[in-house]
């Protein structure tokens, strides 16, 4: 429900529905934020945690509450019961 956010009803900022059906996703969980080429996640304060695990990396850190990580290429996310892998286009770091 990404829609509960008030900056996403405000129209600031734009929602991704991410479905998980183990409930481990909070109604605004994450955001990321583009700035330029560089690409941002952060935890919005969820109750379950967002995880990353960078390129090479096999265990997952937290992502503190509120505190952004640049995601480069290779880097997986973890909403909740759901795993994304942070692609970029050739010629992108």
């Amino acid at each position: 429900m990404p829609e509960a956010d008030p900056r996403v009803r405000a129209g600031s900022l734009r929602s991704l529905l991410v479905e998980d059906p183990s409930g481990a996703v909070s109604r605004a969980h994450a955001e990321i934020r583009v700035n330029g080429w560089d690409v941002l996640l952060v935890d919005s304060g969820s109750r379950n945690g967002t995880f990353v695990a960078g390129p090479g990396e096999s265990a997952w850190t937290a992502l503190p509450p509120r505190q952004s990580r640049w995601l480069v290429a290779g880097t997986r996310v973890r909403l909740g019961g759901r795993t994304f892998l942070f692609e970029a286009p050739p010629g992108v770091r």
